[in-house]
Parts: C-alpha cells; structure tokens; sequence
C-alpha cells in the first residue's frame, strides 16, 4: 500500500510586514495593553490554579492572539448575545478553554464597566 502526498500550494498568501511602515502605537494604548495582559495572564493562573488541573501554558501564550480577535477582528454585537449571525470562535482543543473563558470575562467586564 502507498500513500501519495499532495503538496500543491492550496492559496496560501505570505505577507511581509515591514515594521518601519506602520504608525508607532502611543505610549497610554501600548501601557493599556500590558496592563490587561498582565490582569489576563494573572487570572489564567489563579483559574488553573483553582481548577488544579489543564495546561495553562497554552492558554497565556494565545492570549494576544486571542485579545486581537475578539477586540480587533470578530463581528457581534454586546447587546444581542444570542444573534445568530455573530461571529464565533471556536477551538479544536480543549488545552486553551481556559484562556478563552478568562478572556471572555474580561471582555465582559470591560463592557460591563465602560457602558453599564
């Protein structure tokens, strides 16, 4: 028995970045953004550690990947939660559930803070 392997290009795009093009982030986003990075590697810790189990490795080193999509690149509407046509994010492990819990619970509180 062979097996033959298909390794055609499937329209996959590599971009190239080029660092000095963009527009440098302002010092109070860029301290924002640590600031809420440390609350969410934080409350992954304390969430493993209360749960005392799972793998939080993967759920801190996702979490501004995770952040991007939720506050940057995902379409839903706080307000409607139920709406079917938002957009859904979903993994195919369970090893990074946690981070996606804590993440979510921020968003909300931020939410819940901001526009009572």
């Amino acid at each position: 028995m062979s097996f033959s392997l298909n390794l055609k290009d499937r329209g996959t795009e590599f971009i190239s970045l080029d660092p000095t093009g963009s527009f440098p982030m302002p010092t109070g986003d860029m301290d924002a953004l640590e600031f809420y990075d440390l609350i969410y590697r934080t409350l992954c810790a304390v969430m493993f550690n209360h749960a005392s189990s799972g793998h939080p490795g993967g759920s801190i080193s996702s979490g501004r990947i995770v952040e991007s999509l939720i506050f940057n690149q995902m379409d839903y509407d706080f307000s409607n939660p139920m709406d079917r046509s938002a957009d859904i994010i979903s993994y195919a492990a369970g090893h990074k559930a946690l981070g996606l819990y804590t993440m979510w619970a921020l968003r909300n509180e931020i939410v819940q803070q901001t526009h009572p």
